[in-house]
């Protein structure tokens, strides 16, 4: 979800209902993981190199300690956006920078 503020927004008076939040839950099955792992196999098994390019929604799915364990694990090479810059730890020997376009260094856009 994302939520775009008008510029008066701090100047409009908020009328509040207090009440609990509460987030759907996503449905998930067995079946659509393992079709996406099939699905990503196959699409890998012909690259000759693969990177991690990360951003700010791994913190915003609460996915960044898991990630970063995975690259202590797993070392690939790994990069983030800009707005991402603090997702993954910027002194692992397998990171390569930040990407930011056709104006990243030449080992970040490999």
């Amino acid at each position: 979800m994302y939520l775009v503020f008008p510029c008066n927004v701090a100047d409009t008076p908020l009328v509040s209902s207090p009440a609990p939040m509460t987030l759907c839950q996503a449905n998930l099955s067995e079946m659509s993981l393992q079709e996406f792992i099939m699905a990503a196999r196959e699409k890998l098994q012909s690259v000759c190199r693969v990177s991690v390019l990360a951003d700010f929604l791994v913190v915003r799915f609460n996915a960044d300690v898991v990630l970063n364990k995975w690259m202590n694990e797993v070392k690939m090479p790994h990069s983030a956006l800009l707005h991402g810059k603090s997702v993954v730890d910027e002194t692992h020997v397998s990171f390569t920078g930040t990407y930011l376009g056709a104006a990243s260094i030449p080992q970040v856009k490999r």
